[in-house]
């Protein structure tokens, strides 16, 4: 498969001398924004891999690591998957990025929280928590108020989780089978069937826009993920479909996917050959027509692809953010 490349341009920047700061203005690209994690810090770019600005930074926090990032679909917060390196207790918190404000939702309890996803209206958070050999699959306010359990499971590990369009539904993956469970019914139906491997795990789950498919990325569960495959499946568990492989495309070892806002498009972080390094690829909601976004020197991984379009400043360690009226392209 030919696979084309694009350059990455960044975009000038000018000074906004009242706050004594530097500004990066962006203009909405007609499919949106595309953010992303690398090395230490949240980015931003238009979805055709152009004006790559920082959102924030995360230079040194003791004792601390930062992960699996992602973006309220305002654009105005984060969630953080953290790490106390001597405890090795896991929390979910958020900064918000016009205060710089940062809130632990979960405080230690559960002791191992990871993969964050924000409510389709962003007034709520899934997470999924371990504890005393429990996954859990729990929903609370934005603010970390009102903690609910949506599904427990003691036998299989669950890994990925998305919700539905319309935040009525969540749909997850417990090792080699994808579910959705009904948040106000509790009713749990399986969406595919045995047709993955036991030695085989779902992640990087992605309910589409339109409501209608899945994507995810299925492939060896073992620590050198090797042979991973990305896919696409209707709700209901029909036409499962492979659209992208590790073999003969000059790219391996796929670690996250989305869809585009409209779900014409699926952006995909993985390593080019020989480089084994990760960069983001956009390709049509089928597989073709695949293109290099970035070019960057560190990974880039934990993609989102969202609408809003805004401003930001880079200020000391922590960036902070300064909101404005930005025009979108239509």
């Amino acid at each position: 498969m030919k696979i084309k490349m694009k350059r990455t341009i960044y975009l000038p920047f000018c000074v906004f001398l009242i706050f004594f700061a530097t500004i990066a203005f962006t203009e909405s690209w007609e499919k949106g924004k595309i953010t992303f994690w690398s090395n230490g810090s949240a980015n931003i770019m238009n979805a055709d891999g152009t004006a790559v600005t920082k959102l924030m930074d995360v230079y040194t926090f003791k004792n601390l690591s930062f992960s699996i990032f992602s973006l309220s679909p305002d654009c105005r917060k984060v969630t953080f998957v953290i790490e106390d390196i001597v405890t090795n207790i896991r929390d979910i918190v958020v900064f918000e990025l016009d205060s710089s404000k940062l809130i632990n939702l979960t405080n230690g309890s559960p002791p191992a929280s990871v993969n964050p996803r924000w409510s389709p209206d962003g007034k709520k958070i899934a997470i999924i928590s371990y504890e005393l050999s429990n996954y859990i699959i729990q929903t609370m306010n934005s603010d970390g108020s009102n903690p609910q359990i949506i599904y427990k499971e003691d036998d299989k590990g669950i890994i990925s989780l998305d919700w539905s369009p319309n935040g009525g539904e969540i749909a997850f993956t417990e090792e080699n089978d994808i579910y959705t469970i009904d948040i106000s019914s509790e009713r749990l139906r399986r969406v595919t069937d045995g047709q993955f491997l036991l030695t085989e795990e779902l992640t990087s789950l992605r309910w589409s826009p339109d409501g209608e498919k899945f994507l995810f990325i299925a492939g060896d569960r073992r620590p050198e993920r090797k042979d991973r495959k990305l896919y696409i499946v209707n709700i209901d568990g029909s036409n499962l479909k492979m659209i992208l492989s590790e073999d003969g495309d000059n790219i391996d070892n796929f670690n996250s996917c989305c869809w585009s806002p409209d779900a014409q498009k699926i952006a995909l972080s993985a390593e080019i050959r020989p480089e084994k390094q990760e960069h983001i690829w956009v390709m049509n909601s089928d597989g073709s027509n695949i293109e290099r976004l970035t070019n960057n020197d560190f990974d880039e991984y934990f993609i989102d692809w969202r609408e809003s379009a805004f401003f930001v400043s880079e200020i000391s360690s922590l960036i902070k953010t300064i909101w404005g009226n930005i025009k979108t392209v239509q």
